[in-house]
């Protein structure tokens, strides 16, 4: 397996772990691992529950699950592509982008009807 290259450093087998840890957290890695957008969501779900301990540990407790199915997705990934197939696959993600642009449109109408750029149907 040839090294990696990220930042300028090589990684290898014999890289020494303080080093590895340091090109895993380069600010080219960060945003492909928690995009921007998570971010946020987070600090507005946890801003909004401040003084509410019961809810925020219900936050964390989402954080810690959908960390947990990720890992557990990424470990099992052969063998849950074995079982779904590509072609189910990229019908499944084809679902989901038209549901996210109905999403979408959507949240636009409700802004524009909010602001009265259009009217409300009875």
């Amino acid at each position: 397996m040839q090294p990696q290259s990220s930042g300028g450093q090589k990684v290898t087998a014999d890289t020494p772990l303080k080093d590895t840890i340091k090109v895993a957290m380069s600010s080219l890695v960060a945003p492909v691992i928690v995009t921007s957008y998570g971010v946020v969501a987070i600090l507005i779900s946890m801003v909004l529950s401040q003084g509410n301990l019961a809810l925020q540990a219900q936050i964390v407790g989402m954080i810690w699950l959908m960390m947990l199915l990720n890992y557990l997705g990424m470990l099992f990934a052969n063998p849950i592509m074995d079982i779904v197939g590509l072609p189910v696959l990229r019908l499944i993600g084809w679902v989901f982008a038209v549901m996210q642009s109905a999403l979408a449109i959507d949240v636009m109408l409700e802004a524009f009807k909010s602001l009265g750029i259009i009217k409300q149907i009875p």
